[in-house]
């Protein structure tokens, strides 16, 4: 019989230390690999996997460089990965007991004033990735001709993001929000398609905003109804991503962009825009569409005799 390979993750975020159950251990399915994480399914959830350079996140187990190229090698020969101390499904144990647990949500220092959301976009435009480059360079509302796979889904999100803009002017948000949700939910490429990315950060900008503003706070509490019954239409992977963000948990990059935007100046915003640009192959470019849009649409709308900014 062939001897376990053990290795200690540095850290696990706490939808993995759920998904994994302390020590207790489960094995694995691997749902896709790439240079630097792979999905495993546990049961109904999921599981990410993957290089100390992925950062931190609600669903990520990182491991030391070594210890990854060891697993995503094993993974290649077809080995199982298990979890925990126990592992008796899997050649190779992903140890999560000693890992610390990412568990932080937005801190409640107060968003006080917005800062240039012109010159974020502009930053987003300039080094943004993937189909919704053309809605960064743009306003939400612009329409345009649908030619390509690309255009259609930058078409069906601009759309979407008109009617979310429109939920913060009438007194039937929620059905216009259940509308926008349903032409963002799925759409795109990717284990994370571009539509859900755009709602993760479009949550995010409503958290945040909503600690200045009473109108943005009641958004908020729709988007997680909403989204919570909508995630079903999605792929399982991006469906774990929003069902933690619905509990007010994101990946640490968005997480330290949310609150750099409480800062003044734009050095801190900047440093942290470009992290999160860099995640997946457009999933950090999309997630920024949707924070610039939500704080963009609060800006515009005056609530208890002030607007945003």
């Amino acid at each position: 019989m062939e001897a376990l390979s053990v290795l200690a993750a540095s850290s696990t975020g706490i939808g993995a230390w759920c998904a994994i159950r302390g020590d207790r251990g489960a094995g694995g399915r691997v749902l896709g690999i790439a240079q630097r994480s792979l999905y495993c399914e546990l049961g109904q959830q999921i599981v990410c996997v993957g290089t100390e350079e992925m950062g931190r996140g609600p669903l990520n187990v990182l491991l030391p460089r070594a210890e990854w190229a060891f697993l995503r090698d094993a993974v290649g020969r077809g080995d199982i990965v298990g979890f925990g101390s126990y592992a008796a499904e899997g050649r190779v144990i992903v140890q999560c007991r000693e890992a610390t647990v990412f568990k932080q949500g937005l801190s409640l220092s107060p968003l006080v004033r917005l800062p240039e959301l012109r010159r974020i976009r502009e930053f987003a435009a300039k080094r943004g990735r993937g189909p919704l480059v053309p809605v960064i360079r743009s306003s939400a509302g612009e329409d345009r001709t649908a030619l390509t796979f690309e255009g259609v889904v930058a078409d069906r999100v601009t759309r979407s993001l008109g009617l979310l803009r429109e939920s913060w002017q009438g007194c039937n948000s929620l059905s216009t929000i259940q509308k926008a949700v349903r032409g963002l939910i799925g759409i795109g490429p990717g284990s994370t398609p571009s539509g859900d990315d755009v709602l993760v950060g479009y949550l995010g900008g409503l958290e945040l905003s909503g600690q200045m503003n009473s109108r943005a706070r009641r958004l908020y509490a729709e988007h997680r109804t909403v989204l919570a019954d909508a995630i079903q239409f999605t792929s399982p992977i991006s469906r774990a991503h929003l069902e933690w963000a619905i509990r007010g948990f994101y990946s640490e990059s968005f997480l330290e962009l949310l609150e750099s935007l409480k800062q003044p100046g734009m050095r801190k915003i900047e440093s942290c825009l470009s992290r999160v640009v860099e995640q997946g192959a457009s999933s950090g470019t999309d997630t920024i569409v949707g924070l610039v849009s939500a704080l963009e649409h609060g800006k515009e709308e005056k609530y208890d005799n002030h607007a945003f900014g």
